[in-house]
Order: structure tokens, then C-alpha cells, then sequence
């Protein structure tokens, strides 16, 4: 079961990443097409499924967050990666979205450290 979990949190991560890329660039060059349905509405339902993965793995492993440091950085990180990435589809000029995204990415790297090192930065 852990696996599987593992495996489809995974997936997700890497959908969700490559989404808000490809919107952040569809956004940048103009185009329309993540504005109305199934396009828009589908990056959401992917978000949701990758938290419910999350807490899937949490409930498997007996995580909590609010007692493993790594995993508490790991939300605070999230919270920040939505953040950048609707400031980056959403607000400001085109620099301010591109540095956004820059953000956005950054968080990414850091998540993928913690998740793969299990070394908290600030709450270890």
C-alpha cells in the first residue's frame, strides 16, 4: 500500500509541476486556453489529489507534521508554492510573474531536498 501511495504522490507532484509550467508559459506567450473548462478546472482536481496523497503517506508512515520538522517546512514550502505560482499565473508584470515562477520553482527544489534528505532546514 505504501507503494502505491508513494508511487501516485509521485505522479502528481511531477503533473502538478509540469502544469504550472506549461500554464505559466501559455499565460506569458497569450494564449486563452487554460481560462475555461476541463483546462482549468484540471490543474485543480490534480492539487487535490496530490494533498490527498500526501495525507494518504502521513496516515501510513504515522507522520505528523506537527511533530516531524522536515514535513511541517515541507507545508509551510507548499503554502509558498501556491502562493508564487498564483502570483505567477495571476498578478503583477512580466518580470514580477517570471520571478514568480522562479519562486514558485525554487520551492519545489527545496521540497524535493526535504523530501528526499528528511533534514529539516529550520525546524530540525
Amino acid at each position: 500500500m505504501y507503494y502505491l501511495a508513494k508511487l501516485s504522490h509521485l505522479i502528481l507532484v511531477f503533473t502538478s509541476v509540469v502544469l504550472l509550467s506549461i500554464r505559466f508559459i501559455s499565460r506569458m506567450i497569450g494564449s486563452r486556453f487554460f481560462e475555461k473548462g476541463a483546462p482549468r478546472v484540471i490543474p485543480h482536481v490534480i492539487d487535490t489529489a496530490l494533498l490527498l496523497t500526501a495525507v494518504w503517506l502521513c496516515v501510513l508512515l504515522h507522520y505528523n507534521p506537527f511533530v516531524v520538522g522536515w514535513l511541517m517546512e515541507k507545508i509551510v514550502l507548499i503554502c509558498c508554492y501556491i502562493g508564487f505560482g498564483a502570483l505567477a499565473l495571476h498578478y503583477g508584470t512580466a518580470l514580477g510573474r517570471f520571478l514568480a515562477m522562479l519562486a514558485a520553482l525554487g520551492c519545489i527544489a527545496v521540497i524535493v531536498h526535504l523530501a528526499t534528505t528528511k533534514q529539516a532546514f529550520l525546524l530540525g
